[in-house]
C-alpha cells in the first residue's frame, strides 16, 4: 500500500514537472536550433562571397582557395617561437624514433598545416601525431633511457580521456605533442555481408566499438574524477590512483578484442575516445594509413599515413573552409605565450645546449 502511495506520488510531480518545464525546454531547444542554422546559412553566404571576391578568371575555386591559404602569412613573435620550439621535439622525437625503428605518423592540425601552409597553421601551437599500441609501448621503454624527452600520461576526466604527451624532460613547461594511440581490429571479427561497401563496414565495427566505449564511459565517470585539472596534479602523483583507472582502462581494451600486431583496420584507443566525439571518423582501413608515406612541414619530412588526405578529411572536413578558430591559438592562451616561452625557451637550452 505505501508502495503505491509512493508511486502515485512520483508520478503526479513528474507530471507536473513535464507539464511546467517541458514545453518551455523544447521552445528553446527548437529557437537554437533556428539560431543555429541561420547563423550557420549567413556565414555560409559570406565566405562564398569572400572566395567569389579572391576568384581569378580561369581558376577553379579550389585553386582560389589553395592560392589564398598559402599566402597566409605565418606566426609572428612569442607564437613562432614557441611553434619552433614544438618542431624541435619533433625533430628529436622523429631522430629517436628512426634509431629504434619506432613507427608514428603526423595527425590533425599537422597535417592541416602541412598541406594548407607547408608548417605550422599560423594560428596553431602543438603537433599531433599518431601511433599503434604496440610503437607506442616500445616508445614508452626508449625514452627511459633518452635524457631530453619524457612520455606525460594522465586521464582528462572532463573530456573523458587519455592522451599521453612527449614532454623535455624534468622540465614544468606544458610545451608538449599529443599522442594519439591507435589498435588493430579484424573484420572477420564482425559480422559484415560479403556485398557491404567500405562506409557499412564503418558503420557495423564502430557501432559495436560504441557499445564498449559508451561502457567505458560510463565507468570512468562513476569514479567521480571529473572536473579535475589533472595535468599536474595529484592523479599523476597518486599512483595507487592511477592504477586504478589504467587497470580499468586495460579491461575495456580486452573486451574490444583489438590486435597487438596487426588487422585490416586501425581504431582510435578506447582511452583516447571521448563522449564529445561519438562517430565513425575514428576508424580508418590498414591500407589508408601503412606504408606510410611522407610529407613537408617547415622545410623538413616527417611520417604521415598513405592517405593522409582522406583521414583528415574524416577527421575535420573540408580543410579549405574557413575554420573556427582563425587566429586563436589553440593550447595556449594570449597571457600565457611568453610564460610558456621562457620556460619552455630556458628547459631546451639545458637539455639540448646551445642549438
Amino acid at each position: 500500500m505505501l508502495a503505491r502511495i509512493r508511486k502515485k506520488i512520483r508520478t503526479v510531480f513528474i507530471n507536473r514537472f513535464l507539464k511546467k518545464f517541458v514545453p518551455t525546454y523544447i521552445a528553446q531547444r527548437r529557437t537554437e536550433s533556428y539560431v543555429k542554422k541561420y547563423v550557420g546559412g549567413l556565414f555560409n553566404k559570406q565566405e562564398y562571397l569572400f572566395w567569389l571576391s579572391q576568384h581569378k578568371e580561369g581558376e577553379s575555386f579550389a585553386d582560389t582557395k589553395k592560392r589564398v591559404f598559402a599566402t597566409i602569412p605565418p606566426a609572428e613573435g612569442i607564437l613562432r617561437d614557441i611553434q619552433m620550439l614544438a618542431l624541435r621535439i619533433l625533430c628529436e622525437f622523429d631522430e629517436i624514433c628512426k634509431q629504434n625503428s619506432i613507427n608514428y605518423f603526423v595527425m590533425g592540425g599537422t597535417i592541416i598545416g602541412s598541406v594548407r601552409h607547408k608548417g605550422f597553421i599560423p594560428w596553431d601551437d602543438d603537433i599531433d601525431i599518431g601511433m599503434m599500441r604496440k610503437d607506442y609501448d616500445k616508445l614508452k621503454q626508449v625514452l627511459k633511457e633518452s635524457n631530453r624527452l619524457d612520455i606525460l600520461e594522465f586521464y582528462n576526466f572532463n573530456g573523458l580521456y587519455r592522451i599521453p604527451k612527449v614532454v623535455l624532460k624534468n622540465s614544468e613547461t606544458k610545451l608538449a605533442m599529443d599522442i594519439i594511440l591507435f589498435d588493430y581490429t579484424n573484420e572477420a571479427d564482425y559480422d559484415i555481408p560479403e556485398e557491404a561497401t567500405l562506409e557499412e563496414k564503418y558503420d557495423i565495427i564502430w557501432n559495436r566499438q560504441m557499445k564498449f566505449r559508451n561502457k567505458y564511459v560510463r565507468k570512468l565517470k562513476s569514479m567521480k574524477f571529473q572536473h579535475r585539472d589533472v595535468i599536474r596534479t595529484d592523479l599523476i602523483r597518486n599512483e595507487k590512483r592511477f592504477a586504478k583507472t589504467s587497470a580499468i582502462t586495460q579491461k575495456y581494451i580486452d573486451k574490444c578484442g583489438y590486435e597487438y600486431d596487426d588487422g585490416d583496420f586501425i581504431i582510435w584507443g578506447i582511452d583516447n575516445f571521448t563522449s564529445k566525439a561519438p562517430d565513425k571518423r575514428r576508424l580508418y582501413t590498414k591500407e589508408s594509413v601503412f606504408p606510410l608515406t611522407e610529407l613537408e612541414f617547415e622545410g623538413k619530412t616527417f611520417p604521415a599515413p598513405l592517405d593522409y588526405m582522406g583521414m583528415i578529411t574524416r577527421e575535420a572536413g573540408n580543410i579549405w573552409s574557413f575554420p573556427n578558430d582563425i587566429g586563436s591559438p589553440k593550447f595556449f592562451s594570449e597571457s600565457q605565450l611568453a610564460e610558456e616561452y621562457a620556460k619552455s625557451a630556458d628547459a631546451m637550452k639545458e637539455l639540448f645546449g646551445e642549438e
